[in-house]
């Protein structure tokens, strides 16, 4: 088995293809083959089918479609999105581990994967800036409404998205460039995939490590914090100084805004994990061996409860009473059309 050696600056993908740090081969293809592939190909298609029902509701429940609901629309777009790429990411290779054969379709996805990743990534940091913006959006409705009219309109916040989707994608180029080869390449266990980036430690170390983590996870983090704890003493504030009529008059603006903030609290809690652990492995070569073996086991794992975010998001935005309302509406339509069939 290949050594890694300090300065063969590999991204996780290498590290965990080589199984350079895990345990015995059919432990660890076991383990993988369970986690990042079974596990996480059934809750993607779970979460693209709880998806599809949210956007749904989301578009029949309201004749016009409030900025909120736009953004977080968009948001399940791009975490559909990367349900998708998460599945020939990270799952292909731990199937191909267990189930062998297929080689000229795994030639045609070895060449396809640097594209495939990109996209992933990509796809990544623009859901967790959409749910920074449905933040900024709510925050603004909740705390600054005078601005609420200005700069909350649907339109507005349309091209905020694609200005969003077009920083993301130049975000992520380098991704594009990293790669020196993607091949399959004897193994304990026969054949494994084998992929190289190259050697630049400005990227693995400063793109991927430094900058990828700031980018991705320490600046959604921090607007995050501000935004939630402004509007929850904003909310509390009201209450105070409010009677019952005019609670009563703003609860379903109340009721979105609590909604939303436990939408971004969920996001926060399944998102940051798997951020850091992948930024981690950009330096596993120079973690030591026991701590790098403990990262590369926690990747299957952070992915699938990232991957469980469409599933929240659909348990949460259930809370709201008008959803549940139109969920059932849909239910009983669909039953008595059973029935007359």
């Amino acid at each position: 088995m290949n050594d890694t050696g300090q300065g063969n600056n590999s991204d996780f993908i290498d590290t965990v293809y080589n199984n350079e740090t895990g345990p015995e081969p059919a432990e660890m293809n076991m383990y993988f083959f369970a986690t990042g592939g079974v596990t996480n190909l059934f809750l993607c298609i779970m979460g693209l089918v709880l998806s599809g029902l949210l956007i749904h509701g989301l578009v029949k429940e309201s004749k016009q479609l409030s900025s909120t609901s736009f953004l977080l629309i968009c948001q399940t777009v791009a975490e559909s999105a990367y349900a998708v790429t998460s599945i020939p990411v990270f799952s292909v290779r731990w199937f191909y581990s267990v189930f062998h054969g297929f080689e000229s379709a795994i030639y045609v996805y070895l060449q396809v994967f640097p594209y495939m990743w990109y996209i992933l990534q990509s796809a990544n940091l623009i859901a967790e800036y959409l749910i920074v913006y449905i933040a900024v959006d709510r925050f603004i409705i909740m705390c600054k409404s005078t601005l609420a009219l200005t700069f909350c309109k649907k339109k507005q916040w349309g091209r905020r998205v694609a200005g969003l989707v077009l920083f993301a994608l130049a975000m992520n180029l380098p991704r594009l460039f990293a790669f020196e080869s993607a091949t399959l390449a004897p193994c304990a266990s026969g054949s494994c995939f084998r992929m190289r980036l190259k050697k630049w430690p400005m990227f693995t170390e400063v793109y991927m490590f430094g900058f990828h983590l700031v980018i991705v996870s320490v600046v959604p983090l921090c607007i995050l914090v501000y935004t939630n704890v402004r509007i929850l003493l904003t909310v509390w504030a009201s209450d105070r100084r409010v009677g019952d009529a005019l609670q009563n008059a703003t609860k379903p603006s109340r009721e979105v805004t609590i909604v939303i903030i436990i939408l971004i609290m969920v996001f926060v809690v399944t998102n940051i994990p798997v951020d850091v652990v992948l930024a981690m492995m950009a330096l596993s070569v120079k973690l030591p061996s026991s701590f790098r073996k403990a990262v590369v086991y926690l990747v299957p794992f952070t992915v699938s409860v990232k991957l469980l975010v469409p599933v929240f998001n659909f348990a949460i935005y259930g809370l709201r009473k008008s959803f549940r309302k139109y969920l059932r509406y849909i239910c009983s339509k669909k039953s008595e059309t059973s029935v007359d069939s």
